[in-house]
């Protein structure tokens, strides 16, 4: 159980919507108001891992979903040593709930006790560099609800090795 991994470099991300990593652009991340589990609108960098069968591209073209942004892409890897909160199965969600790294913070007519929010700009300044989450069951995709697919949010721009 990998709660909290310090990545190897050999893991490969995509992000699609632009060509290049450019870090001028990363904008800080900075909480949602609203209940929420991603942080504010265009903050952090969103990508999904390589390899998955569950990504931001299959996502989009079947909801049809930005597909004139899906012709740009990227491709980049973790710094070897960077701090990543894991989410790929309902124990990990379980681990990091009883770790505090998100707690139960609204209440909202839509909240559940099943919904968590990360308290991301508290993440950061803990020193995390991302978060990945694996939607691979239907507790972790109502619990984080908003994590459509598997992606990593990448907190820390310092962290990104593009290839």
């Amino acid at each position: 159980m990998n709660i909290i991994a310090l990545t190897k470099p050999s893991k490969k991300y995509i992000h699609y919507g632009c060509k290049h990593f450019n870090k001028d652009r990363f904008v800080k991340i900075k909480n949602c108001n609203m209940p929420w589990n991603k942080p504010e609108r265009n903050s952090g960098l969103w990508a999904s891992p390589i390899n998955t069968d569950n990504g931001w591209f299959d996502w989009c073209t079947c909801n049809n979903f930005h597909m004139d942004r899906l012709n740009e892409s990227f491709i980049f890897e973790l710094k070897k040593g960077s701090k990543v909160i894991e989410v790929h199965n309902d124990t990990d969600l379980d681990n990091i709930i009883s770790k505090g790294l998100c707690e139960y913070t609204y209440e909202y007519p839509w909240h559940t006790d099943d919904n968590v929010y990360f308290d991301f700009e508290q993440l950061v300044k803990d020193g995390y560099d991302a978060i990945e989450v694996y939607v691979n069951s239907n507790r972790i995709y109502m619990s984080l609800y908003g994590w459509d697919c598997d992606s990593i949010l990448v907190l820390n721009p310092d962290c990104i090795v593009e290839i």
